[in-house]
């Protein structure tokens, strides 16, 4: 663990070494206005603002830069292979389906410059559906997430012939669950059994290694944080995990992530119900067929979000009861209704 720890602190040190030239006026002159038409007059060093928005020792760093004419543009700057696959899938979507004037959209990809390991891309326009859940009533939310819905269901209908296919291991997290099972039972030996009853409990759910899943293109990451919705259209950013897998993991993830969020901002269980039904019910108009296995996805993220808590929190504590009874609640409706919400 402590090995892991300093192979991320590493990459942070050296993407904010990076980060110093991308954020140079030097850069922007000659690698990022030129991707950009509308930024060719912009030749003043006080006419623009960059800045890091998100560097969380993942390998990745992304920047956003601001323009007096009110352009802007995201950029990520990457240690790993990744960066070249994100941005073809990127740019494959936006030129087969997912670009301008349509309803379901990509952030528009503006180029990759190899040997920097760089994209960039204009901004996502429109209100981000996370910050909606928590702000707006529900039958206001209620279309909002339809139509995150029908966003899912066109990507999981999209031929991406180049994308990679997740191996099975990782497809299933498995063992990246019984690592989390493992740590919390390490930091409060107590609770061990109550996580070997679980972990038991949720093999009836998995997936039959003789019947695999038709895989599609799975964004990996489908949270309310990354869907942006402005009058009729749906943009949707971060799909550096983009693969062949599942459709069920990210049906499960956005359920997973609603619940959660909501659970958390007020409590409001019979609100976060009644989104993720709407979700789930416009999906199954779409592809059905797709959710063979979500109740095994909702019960495997339900799991890691306590296995996460019970890792820091001892049983009996006043803190830990609320949220324990939130996760296994959600886990134990998922063991007794396969593939609803």
């Amino acid at each position: 663990m402590a090995a892991r720890a300093m192979m991320r602190q590493e990459k942070r040190e050296r993407l904010q070494q990076r980060a110093k030239k991308f954020l140079s006026w030097d850069f922007i002159v000659r690698q990022l206005i030129p991707l950009a038409p509308e930024l060719l007059q912009t030749i003043d060093q006080s006419d623009w603002t960059g800045e890091i928005v998100r560097s969380k020792g993942t390998g990745r760093l992304t920047m956003r830069y601001a323009f007096k004419n009110g352009v802007i543009i995201y950029a990520k700057a990457y240690t790993d292979d990744l960066g070249l696959s994100s941005y073809e899938a990127l740019r494959y979507l936006w030129q087969n389906g997912f670009g301008r004037d349509r309803p379901h959209q990509v952030p528009e990809p503006l180029g990759f410059i190899s040997e920097e390991n760089f994209m960039s891309m204009r901004r996502a326009d429109g209100a981000p559906l996370a910050s909606m859940l928590t702000e707006k009533p529900t039958e206001e939310i209620a279309p909002c997430v339809r139509a995150a819905a029908r966003w899912l269901a066109e990507l999981h209908s999209t031929d991406m012939p180049s994308i990679q296919v997740e191996p099975p291991c990782e497809r299933i997290k498995i063992f990246k669950l019984a690592d989390m099972m493992a740590k919390a039972a390490a930091a409060y030996p107590q609770q061990t059994p109550l996580l070997l009853n679980l972990l038991q409990k949720i093999r009836k759910l998995a997936p039959a290694w003789n019947s695999p899943p038709k895989l599609t293109p799975t964004h990996g990451q489908y949270t309310p944080a990354n869907v942006f919705l402005q009058s009729r259209r749906v943009v949707v950013i971060d799909l550096d995990r983009i693969c062949l897998s599942d459709p069920a993991k990210d049906v499960a993830m956005f359920v997973h992530r609603v619940k959660s969020l909501l659970f958390k901002a007020s409590g409001d269980s019979r609100k976060a119900e009644q989104i993720a039904s709407e979700f789930v019910d416009e999906y199954r108009t779409r592809a059905e067929e797709n959710l063979v296995n979500l109740s095994y996805y909702r019960a495997l993220y339900s799991l890691k979000g306590f296995a996460k808590f019970a890792k820091d929190r001892p049983p009996g504590d006043p803190a830990r009861a609320p949220v324990e009874e939130f996760y296994l609640g959600e886990f134990e409706r998922c063991m007794n209704v396969r593939g609803s919400t």
